[in-house]
């Protein structure tokens, strides 16, 4: 009998030690996460054809989203820009873990688990729904920084949503709540169209000159110039929306703020439970000595 009390309080002390060392590790991985940026340098070396790539950081898109929102048409204007200027048009799988496409393990373990295991993206690449980790990682395309531009501007309360076409995704804000005036943003390329989807849809010719000069500053020849207008001027007048059943932009965006929300909780509470689990275990395994 005794030896059966010694047995078990040596094996309920040794599962009590193990939890404490998982619990140990993973906070240690949490906290050096803290620390950790996932922004890379290379993101602002990094060439892709797009001009305007990233030349901001994160402080900066901050400093113009709290700036004075009083003409809401400017305020939005300089958003967008500012956003296209501290995202890298970039998403190729070459530099995934570089540019931290993939959720770094020490900014994520729940994350890095569930990418690893492809339950997102094949690839494990993953669009950050949290506006600010989204900017410090300053890497994505079309997708990712809609859904920045978007929680900024919803944040400021500029009612906004992003919209979902088959070849592209861009952003439709409310700028004149008493004349409900929509514009377009379009934050991947950093160009506002001051209209409305109806309005750009039927007439681009009158709202591309924004697209036109940043095209024109691209290092490419001239009938690709023509061709890249061309697939924009496509793009806006057929309006070949996403089958909400295929993609739907609106519930991507709240799954994935879902997920983070969890896993970010997560990533802290499973090490206090094994904390709190190894210490009961240690202290019982006292009560059968």
């Amino acid at each position: 009998m005794i030896k059966m009390k010694t047995v078990l309080s040596i094996g309920l002390k040794v599962m009590g030690i193990v939890l404490l060392t998982m619990s140990f590790l993973l906070f240690s991985l949490n906290i050096f996460g803290l620390f950790h940026s996932m922004k890379d340098p290379g993101t602002y070396q990094q060439k892709t054809g797009f001009p305007n790539d990233r030349t901001i950081d994160a402080k900066e898109v901050y400093r113009i989203v709290n700036s004075d929102m009083r003409d809401t048409k400017k305020y939005v204007r300089d958003v967008t820009v500012a956003v296209s200027k501290a995202i890298l048009h970039y998403w190729e799988d070459d530099k995934m873990d570089q540019y931290h496409m993939r959720i770094p393990l020490c900014e994520n373990y729940v994350f890095y688990i569930i990418n690893k295991r492809g339950w997102l993206d094949s690839q494990g690449k993953y669009e950050i729904c949290n506006p600010r980790r989204a900017l410090e990682r300053g890497i994505g395309v079309c997708t990712q920084s809609s859904m920045i531009l978007v929680s900024l501007l919803n944040s400021k309360g500029i009612t906004s949503k992003a919209i979902a076409l088959k070849e592209h995704i861009f952003v439709t804000a409310l700028v004149d709540k008493e004349k409900d005036e929509w514009w377009i943003l379009d934050p991947d390329w950093g160009v506002v169209l001051e209209g409305d989807i109806e309005e750009v849809s039927k007439n681009f010719d009158l709202y591309k000159e924004g697209y036109e000069e940043l095209i024109d500053s691209f290092s490419v020849s001239k009938a690709s110039k023509t061709a890249s207008l061309d697939t924009l001027k496509d793009i806006y007048q057929n309006l070949n929306y996403c089958d909400p059943k295929e993609f739907n932009m609106k519930l991507y965006m709240e799954n994935n703020c879902r997920l983070e929300r969890g896993a970010y909780l997560v990533k802290w509470l499973f090490p206090v439970l094994l904390l709190l689990s190894g210490l009961v275990l240690c202290f019982v395994s006292k009560k059968h000595v």
